[in-house]
C-alpha cells in the first residue's frame, strides 16, 4: 500500500513537472538547486511524497506575437486567394482612375491650332488611356470569374451590366478621336521636324465634344 502510495505521488509529480516545462520556455540560465531537488526527488531519490517543485524562482522566456504581426498570417489562411483578389481590384480601380485623368488630359490638350508639343502631349495621353481601358476590362474580367463573387451573381445584377453598358459606350465614341489622334501622330513623324497641318476649328470641336 505504501509502495503504491509513493508510485502515485511520483506520477502525479512527473506529470506536474512535464506540463510546466511544456508551457513554460526556460531561460539559458543554469538549473537552480529547489529544480535539482525537485528532479531527483521525480527520480525516486526521496522515499517520501513531497510537494510540487516550486518554480517560481525561474524566469520564464516569453514568446509573444502581436496581433498585428499575426493578421496577415490569419488572413492568408483564412483566404488563399487574398493578394491575387487585392491585385485584381486595386488594378481594376487604378485603372479605371488612369482612364479619367488620360480624358481629362485630352480634353484639355485639343484645341485648334496646337504645338508640336501639345500634339505629343495628346498622342501619349491617348495611349495611355488605351492602355488604361484594356487594364479594365483584364482586371474587370478576373473580378467576375476568379476572385468576385462569380458569374452567377453579377449576371443577375442590374449594375454590373450598366457598368458594362458604360464602358461599351466609353469604348465607342473614344473610337474617332483615336483615329484622329493617331493619324496627326503618324504625320508627325514622318515630317519630322516641320510642323503638321494644324487641327481645324471643327475637328477639334467635334473631337472635344466626345471626349
Amino acid at each position: 500500500m505504501v509502495a503504491a502510495s509513493t508510485a502515485l505521488c511520483l506520477a502525479v509529480r512527473l506529470a506536474v513537472l512535464v506540463c510546466t516545462r511544456a508551457l513554460v520556455v526556460p531561460s539559458a540560465a543554469a538549473p537552480s538547486a529547489a529544480f535539482i531537488a525537485a528532479q531527483r526527488q521525480t527520480r525516486g531519490d526521496a522515499p517520501s511524497c513531497a510537494a510540487a517543485p516550486n518554480l517560481r524562482g525561474r524566469k520564464p522566456v516569453q514568446m509573444a506575437i502581436s496581433p498585428v504581426d499575426s493578421a496577415p498570417l490569419l488572413v492568408a489562411a483564412v483566404v488563399p486567394n487574398a493578394l491575387p483578389s487585392a491585385i485584381a481590384a486595386y488594378g481594376h480601380y487604378l485603372a479605371l482612375l488612369l482612364t479619367g485623368a488620360c480624358l481629362t488630359a485630352e480634353r484639355l490638350t485639343i484645341k485648334p491650332a496646337m504645338s508640336m508639343a501639345e500634339e505629343k502631349t495628346m498622342a501619349i495621353a491617348d495611349s495611355v488611356y488605351g492602355l488604361a481601358g484594356l487594364l479594365v476590362v483584364v482586371t474587370g474580367y478576373y473580378r467576375v470569374t476568379e476572385y468576385g463573387k462569380g458569374w452567377e451573381f453579377y449576371a443577375h445584377e442590374p449594375i454590373f451590366w450598366v457598368k458594362l453598358l458604360f464602358v461599351a459606350v466609353a469604348g465607342a465614341s473614344s473610337f474617332f478621336p483615336t483615329i484622329k489622334i493617331i493619324q496627326r501622330a503618324v504625320a508627325q513623324r514622318n515630317a519630322g521636324d516641320v510642323p503638321i497641318a494644324p487641327m481645324s476649328e471643327k475637328l477639334a470641336a467635334r473631337m472635344t465634344s466626345i471626349i
